[in-house]
């Protein structure tokens, strides 16, 4: 759902009777401030107080960029009913629910962090702000990560307001950056840091399927490195495979291959379930319990023989993680390079280490 998709209903409510009304669907700090200049007497904001309780006093101050934002991914939510524990955490706040604090580290380090995606980027701004010299280098020319790929699509738009807040804070801090900087054993070895930081991610897992080289990965395609075609066919009904579906569907005949009995199994129960209404409502075929033997001509035969034709074909059946070489001072790895999982994990991996050092 859009940000703010209640506010029309509450401007008309406020018109019609003489009690204050309360404003409340997705808000953020942005649009809270123009709703109390449209009438509205209150803002409601829920999930954005979790990812940031100070968002009333930064707000108050004009510090609208320190805000972290909530990426709306329903992690807080969901746990509420599947946690025994009744538990709340955040995704991008590691602090909710815990009686921790930044302080300085004891000792000053050295400490070059390699890779500049969420998991890097949250550990070099929690070590810097404890002291340490860090320097926070990223292959390409964009810090990011696995966010910028995953921020692509309009209904994940939240991802990309949350890489904005990391890129500024990183900036605040004063965390050295240093871009098209790949580093390898050597140098590391020339950077004489204390340690380093392992956070080079993971990338898209191939599968082994006879004519697979007619294909194209789900990150290419969201990273416009690929012309899709009017038939598009995607292998995989994850996360990434039905998010992939929906983008695509705005203009295209899309369809999903899942070996499993069902699709979206790996997401949470809330966002599952709003995630498959929008690609029904979309028009996204999926076909479940297709075991893909081969790829012939423009067609994928599933080992039943039944046949799917495509004009592109893509897949996403996972990613695996990245590796670095060995060296000689001591390493640690958070995120996607230990195993892909969700941006919960990195981040909290991320924070959690940059106290312990």
């Amino acid at each position: 759902l859009p940000r703010g998709f209640l506010l029309e209903g509450a401007e008309k409510i406020k018109k019609n009777v003489r009690v204050p009304v309360i404003a409340v669907g997705g808000i953020d700090a942005a649009m809270a401030i123009e709703v109390l200049r449209r009438g509205i007497d209150f803002v409601a904001i829920g999930r954005g107080l979790l990812a940031d309780p100070e968002l009333p006093k930064k707000l108050r101050e004009g510090k609208i960029e320190d805000i972290r934002p909530c990426i709306r991914c329903n992690d807080c939510i969901d746990r509420l009913f599947s946690s025994r524990q009744l538990l709340v955490k955040c995704a991008v706040n590691p602090e909710l629910g815990r009686d921790v604090r930044i302080k300085p580290a004891k000792e000053k380090k050295k400490i070059v962090v390699v890779g500049g995606g969420p998991a890097g980027m949250e550990f070099a701004r929690v070590a810097k702000l404890r002291g340490h010299d860090v320097i926070l280098c990223e292959a390409s020319n964009e810090l990011g990560g696995s966010l910028i790929p995953a921020s692509i699509p309009d209904f994940k738009a939240d991802l990309r307001k949350y890489l904005e807040w990391l890129k500024t804070q990183i900036k605040k801090v004063g965390v050295e950056v240093r871009l098209n900087f790949k580093v390898d054993a050597e140098k590391l070895k020339e950077l004489n840091p204390d340690l380093a930081v392992i956070a080079i991610g993971s990338e898209p897992k191939t599968p082994e399927i006879m004519g697979i080289e007619k294909a194209y990965n789900a990150i290419d395609v969201l990273l416009n490195k690929v012309k899709v075609e009017k038939k598009a066919v995607i292998l995989g009904g994850g996360r990434i495979g039905c998010e992939l579906a929906l983008y695509l569907a705005k203009d295209r005949e899309v369809t999903i291959l899942e070996i499993l009995p069902d699709i979206a199994l790996d997401l949470e129960r809330n966002y599952r379930f709003a995630l498959l209404n929008a690609l029904r409502r979309a028009g996204v075929k999926w076909v479940c319990n297709f075991v893909a033997e081969k790829i012939e001509n423009n067609y994928v035969i599933g080992r039943d023989g039944l046949r799917v034709e495509f004009e592109t074909l893509i897949f996403a059946v996972g990613m695996e993680p990245r590796k670095f070489e060995k060296v000689d001072i001591p390493v640690y790895r958070i995120g996607d390079c230990i195993a892909p999982r969700k941006i919960f994990d990195a981040v909290h991996e991320a924070y959690q280490l940059a106290l312990s050092i």
